[in-house]
């Protein structure tokens, strides 16, 4: 749908008394304006016409490579038009500071016309047509003037002007709201959004219902699909701690944690201690190990997390590493002495070492074999050999079981069978090669 923006054949005139400061003028101009309202023909045009101030703030008729909205198009004649040129090109060749020259423009017609009806009730907002064109001396004087800002304008202010524009607002607030209520409401939804409006909330608001609202933006912006940076430091620089949490017992600062946020993170960890657990029994730890990050793990392991933690699903930091495929994070841990196997390398250390346990048992009836057959000459020398076979593979199981990556599982009873075994067909054979070796040396 095309929007037309007519400006009047007045405007010249009222352009020409205010740069003149011919009163005549300016009321003859203000007179004869047309009534301020929007038309839609049969084309779906829709014609607008707004007041006097409004054309202020562009001057001109904007060109069509310009106007973003409007399609600006005028009512003059030849002569109007070449007035309002040579005055654009007159402002133009002096290099006249334009946010000076409309707030002195604006200033004279405030004293023939009511600024606050002007602007009040309008399709467009004056306000943010200021702010489009950073004319914050403009602003500031109506600020001055107490004139009266919707919400929408009031926040769009804040979010899009300097900081002597913020504490002029400040200033004025009580007498600029047109509806503290809806102020707050839009201002808290801006925060809640990652707007930068805490200090004007603030002044709003009472600073533990503001400062509750803090944490609660600093949660949603870290449970969006695509977490920017810039509002999470933004928001931890206003003094956001990242207390709040989610529907799964994760806080903010576990979230910040989890993506790498480090100088944000660095900011509120002061305000956690090393106990702190999501439902799933998580620390800290666990969520840097997810970030891949080895800055972030220095950081947490300083701050004093248990790196071995596991959750209520028996996963430790290490093994949310190994299952993210978080290499820098693996390194990181191992460079600590934090080392874990996988599931799959659990299982072949224990059938390791009860395999070689049972070895150390078969060893007594083939020794006892040995020693009864025929067929064996040597039998001294078969029973030492058996035994000592027996002993040297049950040490090395002990010593493959001794290692910190065996795993400290509880163990079935049929494999602590095998071990009993083990034990005991090493007593007997040591007892059984001392008895020989007696025997041996009683015949001699």
């Amino acid at each position: 749908m095309e929007q037309v923006l007519i400006w009047p054949a007045q405007y010249p005139m009222l352009l020409k008394g205010l740069i003149e400061q011919n009163g005549a003028y300016i009321l003859d101009a203000i007179e004869a304006w047309p009534n301020c309202q929007q038309m839609k023909d049969e084309q779906g045009v829709t014609t607008t016409v707004l007041p006097p101030l409004f054309y202020l703030a562009w001057l001109r008729p904007l060109e069509p490579f310009e106007a973003c909205y409007f399609q600006h198009i005028d009512d003059y004649d030849d002569k109007q038009r070449q007035y309002v040129n040579s005055v654009i090109q007159h402002i133009e060749e002096n290099d006249t500071d334009q946010d000076e020259l409309i707030k002195t423009l604006i200033q004279r017609l405030g004293q023939y016309s009511n600024i606050q009806a002007q602007i009040q009730d309008q399709n467009q907002s004056f306000v943010e047509l200021l702010c489009s064109k950073q004319y914050e001396k403009t602003l500031i004087w109506l600020m001055e003037m107490g004139v009266k800002f919707s919400a929408k304008e009031i926040v769009s202010l804040w979010c899009n002007s300097s900081q002597e524009t913020h504490t002029a607002l400040l200033t004025h607030l009580d007498t600029c709201l047109l509806d503290r209520a809806a102020t707050a409401k839009l201002a808290t939804d801006s925060l809640l959004d990652g707007q930068l409006t805490f200090e004007l909330l603030c002044a709003m608001c009472d600073k533990d219902e503001v400062t509750s609202l803090l944490e609660q933006a600093l949660l949603f912006q870290l449970t969006q699909q695509q977490v920017k940076q810039s509002a999470i430091i933004t928001l931890v620089t206003q003094g956001a701690k990242g207390t709040a949490r989610d529907s799964s017992g994760r806080s903010a600062i576990m979230l910040a944690v989890e993506n790498g946020f480090v100088s944000a993170v660095e900011t509120m960890l002061p305000h956690h201690n090393v106990n702190e657990l999501d439902e799933s029994g998580r620390n800290l730890m666990h969520y840097a190990a997810a970030s891949n990050s080895a800055a972030m793990i220095e950081m947490i392991f300083e701050h004093g997390d248990d790196p071995t933690l596991a959750d209520i699903h028996g996963d430790t930091p290490y093994r949310v590493a190994m299952k993210n495929q978080a290499l820098t994070s693996k390194q990181t841990f191992e460079q600590h002495g934090i080392i874990e196997l996988s599931n799959e390398a659990k299982y072949q250390k224990i059938k390791t070492v009860h395999i070689l346990y049972a070895f150390a048992a078969i060893l007594l009836p083939l020794q006892l074999f040995l020693f009864f057959t025929d067929e064996v000459d040597e039998k001294t020398i078969a029973t030492l050999v058996t035994t000592a076979a027996s002993i040297a593979i049950f040490v090395f199981a002990k010593r493959k079981r001794s290692n910190p990556l065996y795993p400290n599982s509880s163990t079935p009873w049929s494999l602590i069978g095998v071990n009993a075994l083990a034990w005991l067909s090493i007593g007997v054979q040591v007892l059984f090669s001392v008895l020989v070796l007696i025997a041996v040396l009683s015949l001699q």
